[in-house]
């Protein structure tokens, strides 16, 4: 288990400072009163948030599934020589 998180993050760094930044400029438009913009920014960040948490999964799945077939390859190879 600890692998795969550390998998992970080799793969896809972390973009916590980036949705950090999106808040707080969604936080200080809505204290301009700039509610339209807030909440064009908040929406922003949501769908940003959801697109990345799926294709990151999807990409971590796609790259365990070629680790694990090329770990079976070369396994196999190993026994037929």
């Amino acid at each position: 288990m600890r692998n795969r998180r550390e998998l992970s993050r080799i793969i896809q760094p972390s973009s916590r400072l980036f949705y950090i930044v999106l808040v707080i400029f969604a936080i200080v438009a809505a204290i301009m009163k700039q509610y339209i913009l807030a909440l064009s920014e908040a929406g922003a960040v949501i769908l940003l948030g959801a697109y990345t948490w799926f294709s990151g999964k999807r990409r971590r799945e796609t790259v365990l599934d070629y680790i694990e077939t090329t770990a079976y390859n070369f396994d196999g190879a190993a026994k037929g020589a």
